[in-house]
């Protein structure tokens, strides 16, 4: 396998975004991917990287973030990146 540190290139990624799409047909089926996929860590983190940039977009300050979600300010502040990085899947939020 190969060292999951290195970089990934875009066949890989094109072959997870194919991975994904033909095995997602129902919520259930995304619910059992997404435990394939993640650890129960990893998927934690993305639901709060979910709900950061949700409360971003409502205008919610990071110090109001960090109090409601529990979590730190760096951690929002990662989120406020994607967000600002994001090519659209975001703005759907």
């Amino acid at each position: 396998m190969r060292n999951p540190q290195a970089k990934i290139g875009s066949k890989e990624r094109e072959e997870l975004v194919s991975f994904i799409l033909n095995h997602s047909k129902s919520r259930n089926e995304v619910e059992f991917l997404l435990r394939d996929l993640f650890t129960l860590n990893e998927v934690n983190e993305l639901v709060a990287r979910l709900q950061i940039v949700k409360m971003l977009k409502q205008g919610m300050s990071h110090s109001e973030i960090s109090h409601k979600l529990h979590t730190t300010r760096v951690t929002i502040s990662r989120g406020a990146k994607a967000l600002n990085k994001s090519k659209g899947a975001f703005s759907k939020l």
